[in-house]
């Protein structure tokens, strides 16, 4: 649930309006929605790589462990 969804239904439910401090975390919330999906499109352009460098750690970790292929 997001910081915008868990304050509004935390409002709602206690009957009353967003607090500044509530509204405050919603502003950077949302003010930084530009450098989350950086973040995630950075992720997803390095995805095999990420997942070839974490089996190529695990197998030099944990040579008993039989890589694909071998």
């Amino acid at each position: 649930m997001s910081i915008v969804t868990k304050s509004i239904v935390n409002a709602d439910a206690e009957a009353r309006y967003l607090s500044p401090g509530e509204l405050d975390r919603i502003k950077s919330f949302v003010t930084s929605g530009e450098r989350r999906v950086r973040i995630a499109q950075i992720l997803s352009e390095s995805r095999e790589r990420i997942v070839k460098q974490a089996g190529d750690q695990l197998f030099q970790k944990r040579p008993d462990v039989v890589s694909p292929g071998r």
